[in-house]
C-alpha cells in the first residue's frame, strides 16, 4: 500500500465491498467493464469534448448540437464490445434523447470558464493521499463550482450523511 492513492472511485468500492476493493483497488485483479459503465464513459467523453472545443475556440461558443451528438457517437462505437448489439442500439437511442435534452435545457446557463476532466494529484487530506479525475470545475471569481455527472439513476440513499446507525454515510 505504499504507493496507494484513494480516489473517489476507491473508496465507493471500499463502502460497496471490502473485500472487492481488495482485489479491485490493492490487487489490481482485472475486471471487466460493464454496459452501464461504457455508456457512463460515452456521456463523460462527449460532455468533455463539447466543454474542452469551447475552451479553446476564440469565440468561447458551445459546439452546434449535431456535433455534440457525434462526440457521444464515436465514443459510442469505441464502447461497442461492451454492449450486446440490442444493449447498444438502446443506450445508443438513450444517450442521444439525454443529451439532447440536456444541450437544449442546459446550455444557455452553461458557465464558461471551465475546466473538464480535472486531474487531481500529489493531494493530501489529513495524511491520505488523494488522487482522481473532477468531471468539470466552473471556475467563479471567488470560488469554484465542482461537478460530478452521474448517469445512473438517482437514489438520495447513496448521498445521506454519515449517522450513528450508518456511521459511513450512503
Amino acid at each position: 500500500l505504499k504507493d496507494f492513492k484513494l480516489s473517489i472511485s476507491s473508496l465507493n468500492a471500499y463502502l460497496r465491498c471490502p473485500l472487492s476493493f481488495y482485489y479491485e483497488k490493492v490487487l489490481q485483479v482485472p475486471t471487466v467493464t460493464t454496459e452501464a459503465a461504457a455508456y457512463g464513459t460515452a456521456i463523460h467523453h462527449a460532455l468533455m469534448v463539447l466543454f474542452e472545443k469551447m475552451r479553446r475556440s476564440e469565440t468561447k461558443k458551445f459546439p452546434a448540437q449535431k456535433h455534440f451528438l457525434g462526440y457521444f457517437n464515436q465514443e459510442m462505437k469505441r464502447q461497442k464490445g461492451y454492449f450486446t448489439e440490442k444493449e447498444y442500439e438502446r443506450r445508443l437511442e438513450l444517450g442521444r434523447a439525454n443529451l439532447s435534452r440536456i444541450y437544449t435545457h442546459f446550455l444557455p446557463t452553461w458557465h464558461k470558464n471551465t475546466l473538464a476532466e480535472y486531474p487531481i494529484k500529489n493531494t493530501q487530506f489529513r495524511g491520505v493521499p488523494l488522487t482522481g479525475v473532477i468531471d468539470k470545475v466552473d471556475l467563479h471569481k471567488e470560488h469554484a463550482h465542482v461537478v460530478d455527472y452521474k448517469t445512473g439513476s438517482h437514489n438520495p440513499i447513496k448521498l445521506a450523511r454519515p449517522s450513528k446507525s450508518k456511521p459511513y454515510g450512503g
